[in-house]
């Protein structure tokens, strides 16, 4: 290799070098840019449901959401039993509601799914919005955690779990009566099969 070969590949390196330096630098800068427009993905706990039975009425409930990301709130569902009104906060209306009894339906474990009706009203970082429930009266206050689903404003949405929800009793609880006379009766034919027989007075002979 001559003189001139080497300078030349010296003076291509030299070129092609701060090419790519500047194509490394415009890829760190968008990046960046990406990292800045799309915020980061919400987790189950930048956003609180909390379920609490009412102190002035002990057949209303509320959930009380707050929102802790950078993506605004756009939809609420919850379970319920034995619901009949609700009352979603102001821009909010209610999309869905089973086993409503106030509607003539099944008394039955149901959903409710809320949504905001004004843009504007959606949830923010930073706030809270009350949504409350009138029970039937039948209600006995038993309340279960269950797992409610908040939309975002992007499309997607979170799973929110141990969210305290009205609830069906379970069947022991509602029949625990029935159980009892049951028992009793079971234990007084056990003691007459058992006790019945050896106070049997023997036949007399011949």
């Amino acid at each position: 290799m001559n003189w001139g070969e080497t300078l030349m590949r010296m003076d291509h390196r030299h070129r092609v070098e701060p090419r790519r330096s500047a194509a490394s630098g415009w890829l760190v800068i968008g990046l960046l840019a990406a990292m800045t427009t799309f915020p980061a993905s919400v987790r189950a706990d930048d956003i609180t449901v909390e379920g609490k039975r009412s102190e002035e009425n002990k057949f209303e409930f509320i959930w009380t959401v707050t929102n802790h990301s950078d993506k605004r709130i756009t939809s609420l569902t919850v379970d319920h039993y034995l619901g009949k009104i609700v009352k979603p906060p102001k821009g909010w209306v209610r999309k869905k509601m089973t086993a409503n009894v106030a509607e003539k339906q099944r008394a039955a474990p149901g959903i409710i799914e809320f949504g905001v009706e004004e843009p504007l009203k959606a949830i923010g970082r930073g706030q809270s919005r009350d949504f409350t429930l009138t029970i039937d009266r039948t209600w006995h206050g038993h309340c279960e955690r269950r797992a409610a689903l908040v939309g975002l404003e992007d499309g997607t949405t979170l799973e929110i779990p141990g969210v305290i929800c009205p609830a069906d009793e379970n069947w022991f609880k509602k029949n625990v009566s029935l159980v009892g006379l049951g028992a009793m009766f079971a234990v007084f034919v056990l003691w007459r099969v058992t006790f019945g027989k050896k106070s049997k007075p023997a036949p007399e002979a011949d």
